[in-house]
């Protein structure tokens, strides 16, 4: 949001010191002129000429070129064609400062009749220049973005990332020696700094679980020779009486053994049903 706002509220401040985009003042002197050439009031032309000339002095950008001649359109393009055999004679207007040292820096305004072209070379370099600022302001703000971007999601998940996977490291060498000593194996140690965090973490999960089975196993051992404290901390492992389960179970297997009574049928006599 904040580098939203930033583009939207400087972005146009490069372009004040830009041309007008919408300059009528260029328009209306060339209406002005064509106007006073039409009613064949030459010297009124050239006059007004000398005048728009005063008013561009101010600026970055000036008049250098008039003549009268014809529209054209060339391929679509409306164009100007000068006619030095016009009706009036403006070859006692001369101008004072010079033409562009490029073409495309002119502007050429006119009418039906008459043309003025006009030197635009300052205006257009203030403006190209500015759209280079406009384009280096641009690349800062997104680099410096990025990096703050890339600063805070360090900051809130790769660093507390970096920290989990250091632990489940120190937690998997405790887990991998409490498991071979459990298993009873004498396999080798698996290389944990070198080995890749998910497989880690895998291999941790797989460990527990072989712990938690062996721990947690239905069939228990003989306790006839172990103490009551070594008793007590199995019963607690086991979450119940080991030695109350063991004797069920002896119970359970003796009345399995032991052989069943047969129900003897009743002797019946013949002399119960009326035969003698």
């Amino acid at each position: 949001a904040c580098l939203t706002i930033i583009l939207v509220m400087v972005i146009p401040l490069f372009e004040i010191w830009t041309f007008p985009q919408s300059d009528y003042s260029l328009q209306t002197w060339v209406n002005r002129i064509s106007n006073s050439i039409q009613d064949g009031r030459a010297g009124d032309a050239v006059a007004e000429l000398r005048l728009m000339e005063v008013f561009y002095s101010r600026y970055s950008h000036w008049p250098y070129a008039a003549c009268v001649g014809r529209e054209t359109t060339i391929d679509g393009v409306r164009d100007f064609v000068c006619d030095p055999s016009g009706v009036v004679d403006l070859s006692s207007w001369q101008p004072d400062r010079s033409a562009p040292p490029r073409a495309s820096s002119s502007l050429r305004v006119h009418t039906e009749t008459f043309m003025v072209a006009f030197n635009m070379h300052t205006p257009y370099q203030l403006k190209s220049g500015l759209a280079i600022a406009t384009i280096l302001f641009i690349v800062f703000i997104m680099i410096f973005s990025s990096l703050a971007l890339s600063s805070v999601v360090t900051e809130l998940a790769v660093r507390p990332l970096e920290r989990m996977l250091t632990t489940v490291q120190k937690i998997a060498s405790t887990v991998f020696k409490f498991s071979a000593e459990v298993c009873e194996t004498d396999d080798e140690e698996a290389d944990i700094e070198s080995s890749n965090e998910m497989k880690l973490l895998e291999k941790v999960v797989q460990k527990l679980a072989i712990v938690a089975d062996l721990q947690t196993a239905k069939h228990i051992q003989a306790t006839e020779d172990m103490r009551d404290e070594d008793i007590g901390i199995l019963s607690m492992m086991q979450g119940k009486n080991v030695v109350d389960e063991q004797k069920a179970l002896a119970q359970a297997r003796k009345s399995c053994a032991a052989p069943r009574k047969r129900a003897l049928a009743p002797t019946m006599r013949l002399e119960d049903f009326g035969v003698s």
